[in-house]
């Protein structure tokens, strides 16, 4: 393609030379020519560069390669949380012959920063050497991110024609929502019991009582090594417990379209998701079992269960899972409510706006003789706060004792409210619930 500077220069040429024999003026032909002359042997340079690329094959395009140069990128961290850095390296290897030059655009996804470095280059790569790219990201919001693809913009020595190009070469990585220490949760469960305390469940898991023997692999505790077995075979070989669970319970998410009104960076979706990460993990850390559904234009649900394993795959539902949709709470209650256990906990996170059906659903819920907490975040302070006419602050003034009417009905029925306003941090809201409930 025809870059700016070849396009000026051959009209330059082309206005010197028709100018310079209408006037008769040598030196202007001379221009001319000069100028046309340029352009017209970087564009032989170019043809045959591309004839000899085409004869040897280098002109392919593969998914990671391009006219002979491998692309690789390798990164610091790919699964990380909320505010975490990780660096990456971009390597570029020519394996044709002859030096490269590329202009490179390493595209990330608009809600992740560029922390350190340039995610572009011009770059000159020797023939069969290499050359680098790094630079360090920053991840201020949960998601599935993909690194890439990568822009290439390779010239001519003059600079008057480019190749263009977008590699499929893309990295994925995930960002998980920020954990928060959680020293407390009050949830009870009503479900009868044989024996007080933790409940052993006949598979392997955190726990005391013997279970199996299996293989030893990387990651396991020593402390665990069989070694008489050890001895025996030769072979190390780890000691497996039978699973212990407190309590089951239910975390129910709200990801409706409704809750990402707000900023960017700063919203209830965001904050719904970082307190249902800190929960799964408070819950599951404790030996808990926990299940997770989250509806947004259907329903997602996981069923309970405990153990690293498991928390892993609570965490990718909540980080992955869309926000889209208006499915209502008691669409959610009546898809779930054959795997709901007569007394269980149940945690619902959701602000409850635009869902005239959340009395019901939780409603529905305490018939079913559960023990139900309502954590429902809002940003209706911040807004009211940052709106800049007073007709918009009066508006957001009535939403907010709506908001509180709605959350007095709803203890009406027996359920735990945390009203959550999403600039308090989230264990400073459950450790004051935690207080309160104590001094009753």
């Amino acid at each position: 393609m025809w870059s700016k500077k070849g396009q000026v220069f051959v009209l330059l040429g082309a206005i010197s030379l028709f100018g310079g024999l209408v006037v008769s003026n040598i030196l202007l032909v001379i221009l001319g020519f000069l100028l046309l002359g340029m352009v017209v042997i970087s564009a032989m340079f170019r043809l045959s560069n591309e004839i000899v690329a085409l004869r040897r094959g280098a002109r392919e395009t593969g998914e990671k390669t391009y006219k002979g140069v491998k692309f690789t990128r390798k990164m610091s961290s790919y699964q990380m949380f909320e505010g975490s850095k990780a660096s990456v390296r971009l390597y570029m290897e020519n394996t044709a012959r002859g030096a490269k030059r590329f202009e490179l655009l390493d595209r990330l996804p608009d809600t992740v920063a560029l922390a350190g470095g340039a995610n572009t280059v011009v770059a000159t790569v020797p023939s069969k050497a290499g050359s680098t790219l790094d630079y360090i990201i920053d991840t201020p919001i949960k998601g599935f991110y993909k690194a890439g693809p990568l822009r290439i913009r390779e010239t001519d020595l003059c600079r008057f024609f480019y190749d263009e190009l977008t590699l499929d070469n893309t990295t994925e990585f995930k960002v998980y929502p920020n954990v928060f220490e959680v020293k407390e949760m009050s949830v009870k469960s009503k479900l009868p019991k044989l024996y007080a305390g933790t409940t052993i469940i006949n598979k392997p898991g955190q726990g005391m009582e013997f279970y199996a023997i299996r293989d030893y692999v990387p990651g396991d505790s020593y402390r665990d090594i069989n070694w008489p077995a050890f001895a025996r075979t030769r072979k190390l070989m780890v000691n497996e417990h039978e699973m212990e669970a407190v309590i089951e319970l239910t975390i129910i998410m709200d990801y409706r379209a409704i809750t990402r009104t707000g900023k960017v960076v700063s919203n209830p979706h965001l904050a719904s998701a970082r307190a249902a990460a800190s929960l799964a993990t408070y819950f599951v850390k404790r030996r808990d079992k926990v299940g997770l559904a989250i509806y947004h234009n259907d329903v997602t649900y996981v069923h309970r269960d405990g153990g690293a394993k498991h928390l892993n795959r609570l965490l990718n539902h909540i980080t992955g899972e869309p926000v889209k949709g208006s499915v209502p709470l008691s669409g959610v209650v009546s898809t779930i409510s054959k795997d709901i256990v007569k007394g269980m906990p149940i945690v619902v996170i959701s602000g409850l706006e635009e869902d005239e059906t959340a009395y019901d659903g939780l409603k529905r819920l305490r018939a079913h003789g559960c023990d139900v907490t309502l954590i429902s975040p809002t940003g209706l302070k911040m807004e009211r706060a940052a709106a800049k006419d007073e007709a918009t602050r009066e508006m957001l003034s009535v939403l907010e004792q709506e908001r509180k009417a709605q959350l007095r009905q709803v203890r009406s029925l027996g359920v735990k409210v945390y009203d959550w306003d999403i600039t308090t941090p989230f264990q400073s809201v459950i450790a004051a619930g935690a207080r309160r409930r104590g001094r009753r």
